[in-house]
C-alpha cells in the first residue's frame, strides 16, 4: 500500500464508522458462540454412576452343639451289713442223778391272788396302803395324781407411750377450742399515726389448755409487744387425739385496723 493511499484512508470520514460496526458485529458473534456453548454444556449431563453390585453368599448354618449329657446318678448307698448276733449260751448237759434224795425239796411260795395288786420291782418309794405308781408322800386311797395349778392369766399389754411435746394434729383429731382469747389493744402510737398491720403469731396449746412458746411469725414493731402479752393470757380446751388430750401447734392472724 502506498503512503498516499494510507493518508487518504485516514482522511475518509466513514472509515471509523465501518470499524465500529465491524467491532460490534464481532462482539455479537462471539457472544452468540459463547451462549450456544453454555447451552450445549448444560444439556449434556454426565452419565449416572453405575450401581455397585455386591455378591452376597449365604454362610453354612453352624450346627448347634448337642445338650450336655445329664450327670450320672450317684450310686445307692451300700446297705449296712447286719450286726452279728451274739452266740447263745450253751446249756449244760443233763446228767441223771445217781443217788435218790432223802429230803423233800422246799415248797414254792403260794401264788398271789390275781385280783390283788402286785408290787413292782421299780416301786422303790411308796407309802403303806398305797398303790403301785402312786406319788411318794401321798394319801392312801387317793387318785394317784397331783393337782395342777391353774396358770394365771397374762397381764394386759401396757398402753402405748404418749408422745412428748407438741404434735401436728392428724385429720381424725379434735383441734383445740378457744375459751378466752381477747384481742390485743391497739397501741396509742399506732392509733395516732393511723398505722394498720396484720400480725401472725404461733404458739403451743398444752394438754392443760395453756398457751406457751408464743412467737411472732410476721408482725410490726408497734404491735408485737401487745400481741405477745395478750396471747400468753389465752386459754383453750385442749386438742383430743385417740381419746386423750395432747399438746399441739396453733397459728393465728390478728389484723389491726385504724378504726375498729
Amino acid at each position: 500500500m502506498h503512503l498516499e493511499t494510507w493518508n487518504a484512508g485516514e482522511a475518509d470520514p466513514d472509515r471509523a464508522k465501518r470499524l465500529a460496526i465491524g467491532y460490534a458485529a464481532g462482539l455479537l458473534l462471539f457472544a452468540g458462540i459463547a451462549l450456544s456453548a453454555a447451552r450445549l454444556s448444560g444439556a449434556i449431563q454426565p452419565p449416572p454412576p453405575e450401581e455397585e453390585v455386591v455378591d452376597v453368599k449365604l454362610a453354612a448354618r453352624i450346627p448347634e452343639a448337642p445338650p450336655p449329657a445329664p450327670a450320672p446318678a450317684p450310686p445307692p448307698p451300700a446297705a449296712e451289713a447286719p450286726a452279728p448276733r451274739p452266740a447263745a449260751p450253751r446249756r449244760p448237759a443233763l446228767v441223771a442223778p445217781t443217788a435218790v434224795p432223802t429230803e423233800a425239796p422246799p415248797e414254792a411260795p403260794p401264788e398271789a391272788d390275781p385280783g390283788e395288786p402286785r408290787a413292782s420291782e421299780d416301786d422303790t418309794y411308796g407309802e403303806p396302803g398305797g398303790v403301785p405308781g402312786g406319788v411318794p408322800g401321798g394319801v392312801p386311797g387317793g387318785t394317784g395324781t397331783t393337782a395342777v395349778e391353774a396358770t394365771p392369766p397374762s397381764p394386759p399389754p401396757p398402753p402405748p407411750p404418749q408422745p412428748k411435746g407438741p404434735i401436728h394434729l392428724p385429720e381424725n383429731a379434735t383441734p383445740p377450742v378457744a375459751l378466752s382469747n381477747a384481742l390485743p389493744p391497739i397501741p396509742e402510737a399506732a392509733r395516732s399515726a393511723g398505722i394498720e398491720a396484720t400480725v401472725v403469731v404461733r404458739f403451743v396449746v398444752t394438754e392443760a389448755g395453756e398457751v406457751t412458746n408464743v412467737t411472732i411469725v410476721r408482725g410490726h414493731p408497734l404491735f408485737n409487744d401487745a400481741v405477745l402479752a395478750t396471747v400468753k393470757t389465752w386459754r383453750y380446751r385442749p386438742a383430743i387425739h385417740e381419746g386423750r388430750p395432747v399438746s399441739t401447734f396453733k397459728t393465728i392472724r390478728i389484723p389491726f385496723k385504724a378504726k375498729r
